[in-house]
């Protein structure tokens, strides 16, 4: 992405790009975005991202600047809701508006598009502007379910999702290819395992008795979660082990009653 287009090139050497990064509030696909957009910030080009205004505060957090979407519906990822909600919202065709509206204001060099928005992989692609699509978990989510749902709803919009993402100049996967089944396969030429992106942290020793158990649902707040952790904490309070279980920022975590082997946390 920062070689490979001539227009970013003059006289021999590499100019600072403009780039424009595009999501949305849907919890564990903001921070590989961040993460990315930060990094390369932190090479001297010029970033901004377009999503949501109640991402602000993360993105200036992270000292960069947000265009927030002016007519797309407000999105809180934390709120327990069903998951025939989420396909109206990613394949509204505002999201298309959204970025047209962007890149009139201030054209980017390269657009760095989240894999759900199918709506603003075409409007970029109608714009002429290089695409890269952020696949911000494991591929083979996104080659399996996700097309039955969320892909399928596109479709009904016009937009074919595994063609956006197969004609992508990049789809950069933010997950780690030894653990994800889509590695097995063969894939677009396009495809790259990135690891994962996130805050780098020193390893903590644990001692291995009694066992250490970690539990992770989801950044977003689909319906029945809070009562589905519930039966798991009562579970591990039965059994020899140590657990740690998150609830990702979709509630608090004092609304779980732990029992002493069990921490319960929001990240």
């Amino acid at each position: 992405m920062s070689c490979a287009e001539p227009s970013l090139v003059e006289q021999g050497t590499m100019r600072m790009a403009d780039l424009l990064f595009v999501t949305m509030d849907a919890g564990g696909n903001v921070p590989p975005m961040l993460g990315i957009a930060r990094a390369t910030a932190a090479r001297g080009h010029r970033v901004r991202l377009l999503g949501h205004e109640r991402l602000r505060a993360r993105v200036e957090a992270e000292e960069l600047e947000l265009t927030p979407f002016k007519q797309t519906r407000r999105w809180d990822a934390s709120h327990e809701q069903s998951v025939l909600r989420w396909a109206p919202m990613l394949t509204a065709p505002l999201l298309g508006e959204e970025v047209r509206a962007a890149c009139a204001d201030r054209r980017p060099d390269v657009a760095v598009v989240d894999c759900m928005l199918a709506p603003v992989h075409d409007a970029v692609d109608r714009l002429g502007i290089p695409r890269v699509v952020l696949t911000h978990t494991l591929k083979s989510y996104y080659d399996g379910p996700y097309l039955y749902l969320a892909g399928a709803a596109a479709r009904l919009r016009g937009h074919r999702v595994t063609a956006q993402w197969n004609r992508a100049r990049a789809n950069l996967v933010t997950t780690v290819a030894e653990l994800d089944p889509a590695a097995r396969r063969r894939q677009a030429p396009n495809v790259r395992w990135t690891g994962v992106v996130g805050p780098t942290t020193a390893p903590t020793a644990h001692r291995a008795d009694p066992p250490l158990v970690l539990v992770s649902m989801s950044t977003n707040g689909f319906r029945g979660q809070r009562k589905s952790l519930q039966r798991i904490v009562d579970a591990l309070g039965e059994l020899p082990v140590r657990a740690v279980v998150t609830t990702g920022g979709v509630f608090a975590p004092d609304v779980l009653a732990a029992p002493r082997n069990v921490t319960v946390v929001g990240y």
